[in-house]
């Protein structure tokens, strides 16, 4: 017997046939570290897709370069690690296709990604903020970088602020007096606060 794989597909008179483009295409990836003891490719020749709509689960065993590929994406790699080789291929909200391996980690175009259109939440929650840093002023920052995608005017600090207040309320979190005190030691919960917004790959 066929399996539904093989079996012939049903043919629509009058239905185009819509290519649907990859939202993120990794392409022979390699990211290597340069340590004393010698070159350590933390990542060699990775490639997939994340298409539209879909969960991709990216699964292997500790220490086999699952979380430096999810870096390397938004140009996170910690030194002395460098992305060696490969492209890693993102459709932007504007329609264009930017090769972001090739984009400077500290520049305009990734810091405007990050966030807005591909976001990265770390494992470990201690890692997702500075622990020496309000929390709340730390949302601040990532609101006014963002703001630009959903509303047209310049948003003041004061409006990005009022925003936090909302979303810490909204999980239960406290506010002394006009300074937003929690710390991320304090609530370590913090973490899965989502900022609104039109991300397309999580």
């Amino acid at each position: 017997r066929a399996s539904w794989s093989k079996r012939p597909k049903p043919s629509w008179p009058g239905r185009r046939h819509v290519a649907v483009q990859p939202l993120l295409s990794v392409r022979d990836l390699r990211v290597s570290f340069a340590l004393d003891e010698g070159i350590v490719r933390a990542v060699d020749g990775t490639s997939f897709d994340v298409m539209p709509g879909q969960v991709l689960g990216i699964v292997g065993e500790s220490g086999c370069g699952k979380s430096v590929t999810m870096k390397a994406v938004l140009q996170l790699v910690d030194r002395p690690g460098r992305i060696a080789h490969g492209e890693i291929l993102s459709q932007r909200d504007n329609g264009s296709t930017v090769d972001l391996a090739k984009l400077s980690p500290r520049g305009a175009e990734i810091r405007d990604i990050r966030g807005g259109e591909i976001a990265l939440i770390p494992q470990e929650p201690m890692a997702s903020f500075s622990p020496v840093h309000p929390v709340g002023e730390q949302i601040v920052e990532a609101i006014l970088l963002h703001a630009h995608r959903w509303q047209d005017t310049p948003m003041s600090r004061k409006q990005a602020r009022d925003i936090v207040v909302g979303l810490f309320r909204d999980v239960g979190l406290r506010r002394e007096g006009d300074v937003l005190v929690v710390r991320v030691a304090e609530y370590p919960i913090v973490n899965r606060i989502a900022l609104e917004g039109n991300k397309q790959v999580t």
